[in-house]
């Protein structure tokens, strides 16, 4: 398979892309054609397997992660066309065990650790009426993490489009959703369930208990990564 894993990584968070990329060198999708797509201020592309877009100008957060689908659909068409499956991977993430075949899927989700078992009225939904992105209470099963998205390319760019319009609707409102893409993302899949769902070891938090741990939510300063763009 040909397999698209894209990074977006503006200010701070580029120093988190050679070792995510160095991990999923050793790691992800191994015997199979991967390319990374680094979205970035950054120029990456002397690092190999490589596809750098620039950002320029890149605004401060949550921008980067409010317009990630904008960011991506921004890449023509046709250099997508090539691909059996595009990914989307948090910069902050590194890959800590064996990642194969089990992530194939029209459209492939991860549960978010933090929200494992819980009643649907607990679950971090943005929940205003007035937004693109409201799920009403009683409404859902689980809630997925933004870090660790994907799935066939067709599929995958659907779902994009769709809440790429969602975030603009609620811009023109003047409306940040509350968890930013994740919200989108949880929104799109209350109408479309993913076939394939990975449980949260694909999105561990680094302190957690690693036993089983495929990809690892790195532990860093928010407020300083954030403050820089």
């Amino acid at each position: 398979m040909r397999v698209a894993l894209c990074v977006i990584a503006t200010g701070r968070y580029a120093s988190f892309v050679e070792p995510l990329l160095a991990s999923a060198d050793k790691f992800f999708l191994p015997g199979h054609d991967v390319d990374y797509h680094v979205f970035s201020d950054t120029d990456f592309r002397s690092r190999p397997g490589v596809v750098w877009h620039l950002i320029r100008n890149p605004k401060p957060w949550p921008w980067p992660t409010l317009h990630r689908y904008h960011i991506i659909l921004d890449v023509r068409e046709d250099e997508w066309e090539d691909y059996d499956y595009i990914y989307y991977i948090d910069a902050d993430m590194r890959c800590v065990g064996g990642i194969g075949d089990e992530i194939f899927g029209k459209i492939v989700a991860t549960e978010h650790p933090g929200f494992v078992g819980r009643q649907a009225n607990c679950l971090t939904y943005e929940r205003r009426p007035q937004s693109a992105c409201s799920v009403p209470f009683g409404t859902g099963e689980r809630y997925y993490a933004g870090g660790f998205q994907g799935g066939e390319t067709k599929h995958f760019i659907a779902a994009m489009l769709t809440m790429q319009a969602m975030i603009d609707r609620d811009e023109g409102k003047g409306i940040v959703p509350v968890w930013h893409d994740e919200s989108a993302w949880n929104k799109w899949i209350i109408d479309h369930r993913p076939d394939v769902v990975l449980p949260m070891a694909y999105c561990a938090p680094e302190h957690w208990n690693r036993e089983g741990a495929k990809i690892l939510a790195l532990g860093k300063d928010v407020a300083e990564m954030r403050g820089a763009v």
